[in-house]
């Protein structure tokens, strides 16, 4: 009868080893699932944010690319440094390395935010040594307006990868693109 009462314990304590075991397997596997959910919403939602913001800086870009005058017009530079001002992005500056959520369109997004900031330095540049009612040279001009150009192409770009937060923005996001397509081809 010894023998029985032992053969219970030892399946006993195999039954509880084993529940015990799946118990902690299932913990390990249910908290990899939700992080990987919450890794998920959370880059979802930097894309949704950062579109939101790009977007907004994208409509002001447009802006200044119509607004800056063309070949052979004479620019004041007091002019130039109020149609080239952009709001400072906050979402892309806090990005970081988390701006790999974008997916493909990361390198649009980037290139769009360094050719902004490549404008706004130029400008910078030329308003601090030039007395504001100097003109800019052909070639400044010239450098401002390509360098707006290419960040509207990045934008065409970079606007398929942010998805919209609403339907209504995705038709809004239809007609910018071309305004853009109609701005460049002028």
């Amino acid at each position: 009868m010894c023998a029985v009462i032992e053969t219970i314990k030892d399946w006993q304590e195999l039954l509880a080893g084993l529940l015990g075991f799946g118990g902690v397997a299932f913990a390990v596997f249910y908290s990899a699932y939700l992080d990987r959910q919450k890794r998920f919403q959370d880059e979802r939602n930097l894309r949704l944010a950062l579109g939101i913001e790009l977007r907004d800086m994208a409509k002001n870009v447009l802006r200044a690319y119509r607004e800056l005058p063309g070949q052979g017009v004479a620019t004041p530079v007091d002019q130039l440094g109020a149609i080239v001002r952009f709001v400072t992005p906050v979402i892309y500056n806090q990005t970081g390395a988390r701006i790999t959520a974008v997916g493909k369109g990361t390198t649009a997004v980037v290139y769009f935010y360094s050719q902004v900031n490549f404008c706004e330095e130029g400008v910078r540049r030329v308003t601090n040594a030039r007395a504001p009612a100097s003109h800019l040279d052909e070639r400044q001009r010239a450098d401002v307006r390509d360098a707006l150009a290419n960040a509207l192409r990045a934008v065409q770009v970079a606007i398929q990868y942010l998805e919209p937060v609403s339907d209504t923005i995705r038709e809004k996001d239809t007609e910018f693109m071309a305004e853009v397509t109609t701005a460049l081809t002028r």
